[in-house]
């Protein structure tokens, strides 16, 4: 099997989402995986130069430290930063993110159950306090509220998020925090300030492609969840590996295994790529980001490419105890393939 260099981000947040799952992959075990596993960035993170602003025109200058920070309120692991904007409507409170930032915030929200507080950061310290709130929740909560129902399933989701006053609604007499004169400085200096074009658009989404719930007795549901933009050939293609329910398994489990085949449609093009020493309290927290390189061809295909259009793509977990120098599968997660467009 060929072994493709992959990476591995656990996103580590708490509380739990629920629903069940179904299968299907190729039954073979992975062998020992050549990838390295080295502690991950803070989600979202990873910084991209600013664009073109809608309303002046002007090409805002990269800095070396991002204007503005969206954090995790409770770790102050960083989520977005104002280098990740596509730009701000500040009359609508709306803002938009380019792909990679709107993916991990995705994550963030996958794992954080019905609601979770983040923090807006300036270079002087916190400018508010909001919660991501999902619509499904019965608690209230006033002031600034992300309202970004991603997390819920949708097949297509907005790279916009509207920024509201309070869930279910604002405080009657309450102070507006969206509206701090700091916020809005910092997104002019940033070049972020206009209304949204491009990817940020509100009519552009991000696709989603998910798997059904598989089931295991004593153990989590578990879904993959693809995202057919991010199959891009040369670059890495992503997966979220969503985990519910609160069952424990068993001490004796030492790692976690992932194994992903990408076969085309009309051409004879065949990748596989393995992770393999992922930690298994990566189900506590909820979510897994996995990014992996699917394009070098499988022996036996050598000399073929892959192609672009469509292919199919199977996903399997295994859960494993070390025996002396081999490894046991206790438990196993086989997904259905499902159909993905490769750029």
């Amino acid at each position: 099997m060929n072994l493709a260099r992959n990476q591995h981000l656990p996103i580590r947040v708490p509380t739990a989402i629920a629903a069940s799952l179904c299968l299907l992959m190729t039954m073979r075990a992975c062998p020992p995986s050549t990838a390295t596993h080295t502690a991950p960035p803070p989600v979202g993170a990873q910084l991209a130069t600013s664009g073109k602003t809608a309303s002046t025109g002007n090409v805002a200058k990269p800095s070396a430290k991002p204007t503005l920070v969206w954090a995790d309120a409770q770790t102050g692991a960083a989520l977005f930063n104002s280098d990740d904007l596509t730009g701000f409507d500040w009359e609508k409170q709306v803002l938009g993110l380019k792909l990679d930032a709107a993916l991990d915030l995705l994550a963030w929200c996958q794992g954080a159950g019905q609601h979770r507080a983040f923090v807006v950061k300036d270079a002087h310290g916190v400018i508010y306090e909001g919660h991501y709130v999902l619509p499904i929740c019965s608690m209230a909560f006033p002031g600034p509220v992300m309202h970004w129902p991603a997390a819920m399933g949708a097949s297509k989701i907005p790279y916009t998020i509207n920024m509201v006053d309070g869930y279910p609604g604002s405080v009657q007499g309450a102070d507006d925090s969206r509206q701090a004169p700091r916020l809005r400085q910092a997104l002019a200096r940033a070049g972020k300030l206009g209304a949204l074009d491009g990817a940020g658009a509100p009519h552009q989404t991000i696709q989603r492609v998910a798997s059904n719930w598989v089931r295991r007795p004593d153990a989590p549901a578990v879904r993959v969840d693809y995202f057919p933009q991010t199959f891009r050939r040369g670059s890495k293609a992503r997966a979220h590996f969503i985990f519910s329910g609160a069952s424990d398994l068993p001490v004796h489990n030492d790692d976690i295994a992932i194994e992903m085949v990408l076969i085309a449609h009309d051409q004879p093009f065949r990748a596989e790529a393995c992770i393999e020493g992922i930690p298994v309290d990566v189900m506590q927290q909820r979510v897994y980001v996995c990014k992996v390189d699917l394009w070098e061809p499988l022996e036996g295909y050598e000399g073929c490419e892959c192609p672009a259009g469509m292919c199919s793509i199977t996903a399997s977990l295994k859960v494993q105890a070390r025996e002396g120098d081999r490894r046991r599968v206790t438990k196993r997660w086989d997904f259905r393939p499902v159909d993905i467009c490769v750029q």
